[in-house]
């Protein structure tokens, strides 16, 4: 609790939960606060040690971006103090990837698919790029691999509709409802033992993205 700046007011409640849950390793007990006490000490270690520099001032700023790594599988950076420190917190099913070679696949990925002709370029890339090709972006295959596994043998992924007009327009019926009800709140929170069966999140896509369309050219714009 010292490491992590608990107030005090918090203690006792803190020790008590504990005691009433078995007095288990904090790993067991807290896995996160447990994850952001090991980056907290690697970083005093490191420093006292003379294997990370302290003329950086930026050194404690860049290292808390290792407490994001329980929620990735893939974490990109092109700072080497992350290169040096994360194959210490990774897990098994995670992985690093350094950025300037992340950059070096994506150029790779930007040239093959310029190629392409116009009017196949014209129709989106989310139509004629829904998987990467192994053979000029072997890292962002290999990502692919960490985040998809099974996308190299499933190469067309069905779509989400049926195929049956009336079931289709059911499930689309369903999804405008849902999408069209009344907002929570913002004041409200939503209770503890709440049973959730469904949450709308809204996103928007620019039509195109520099040189590259992300849908269809001839798709039309929402009214929105």
């Amino acid at each position: 609790m010292r490491t992590l700046n608990v107030s005090r007011q918090y203690e006792r409640p803190v020790i008590e939960r504990w005691h009433e849950h078995g007095r288990r390793t904090l790993l067991e007990h807290a896995p996160y606060a447990a994850h952001i006490a090991a980056v907290e000490l690697f970083l005093h270690l490191a420093l006292a040690s003379g294997l990370i520099g302290t003329a950086r001032s930026s050194n404690r700023v860049d290292i808390a971006y290792l407490n994001y790594i329980p929620f990735c599988k893939v974490f990109v950076s092109s700072d080497t103090l992350h290169r040096r420190s994360d194959p210490h917190f990774l897990r098994p099913d995670q992985m690093f990837v350094w950025g300037p070679d992340l950059k070096t696949d994506l150029r790779a990925l930007n040239e093959h698919y310029s190629k392409l002709p116009e009017e196949v370029r014209e129709s989106g890339v989310m139509g004629f790029a829904k998987y990467p090709p192994d053979d000029c972006a072997p890292l962002v295959a290999t990502i692919w691999d960490k985040m998809a596994p099974g996308w190299r043998t499933k190469p067309d992924k069905p779509s989400v509709l049926s195929g049956d007009a009336g079931r289709d327009k059911k499930l689309v019926d369903e999804v405008r409802r849902f999408e069209n009800a009344p907002p929570m709140p913002a004041h409200e929170a939503l209770p503890e033992d709440a049973e959730v069966t469904s949450m709308t999140i809204r996103r928007a896509i620019r039509r195109k993205r520099g040189s590259w369309w992300q849908i269809g050219k001839d798709v039309p714009a929402s009214k929105e």
